[in-house]
């Protein structure tokens, strides 16, 4: 006589084959769910990026210019590596050295070369960047409460916070 076996049902982690074994692959739904969140995710950026633009040129400044500007006004002795400072903007490498230029003529950063280092550059905020830069702050943080961070929970900020570190680890960021 054979025994009959329980049949053996799906759990959080996978499939089970009729041996009991688990499947490590994410179930077709779970792996539509990662694409339909990417999605939305660039979407989402690629609007509030758009809209931001917009509001930086209304107020005479490109946004690009304002994240250099965010990037050197958090650095230590507000300043970085020019490398350091490509790897945390939007801009292409070679877009930031034209960047940069433009930005030296409107006494917005200098550089300075770096002392142990021939072929080395820093990108340093001026007086007139760090005041840029606190000027455009306290109205680009005004939208940014306006049109991002008052449509979540304070619980949903810190997941979305948790995740992004989570994402940026992986790519290199943090």
């Amino acid at each position: 006589m054979s025994r009959s076996r329980k049949p053996t049902l799906p759990d959080e982690q996978g499939r089970r084959d009729a041996a009991g074994s688990t499947d490590e692959r994410p179930r077709d739904d779970e792996a539509r769910l990662g694409a339909q969140v990417w999605e939305l995710t660039l979407r989402t950026v690629t609007a509030l990026i758009r809209t931001f633009e917009e509001d930086m040129k209304a107020e005479g400044f490109a946004l690009a210019w304002y994240d250099v500007l965010i990037q050197l006004s958090q650095a230590p002795r507000q300043r970085l590596r020019m490398q350091d400072l490509a790897d945390g903007v939007v801009v292409t490498r070679s877009g930031l050295s034209r960047l940069i230029d433009r930005m030296e003529k409107a006494d917005l950063v200098r550089r300075e070369a770096v002392a142990d280092d021939g072929r080395g550059w820093y990108a340093v905020l001026t007086e007139q960047g760090r005041a840029t830069y606190d000027r455009l702050a306290v109205d680009h943080h005004s939208k940014i409460e306006e049109r991002f961070s008052s449509r979540l929970s304070n619980a949903d900020l810190r997941a979305l916070r948790r995740a992004m570190r989570k994402i940026g680890v992986v790519v290199g960021r943090t």
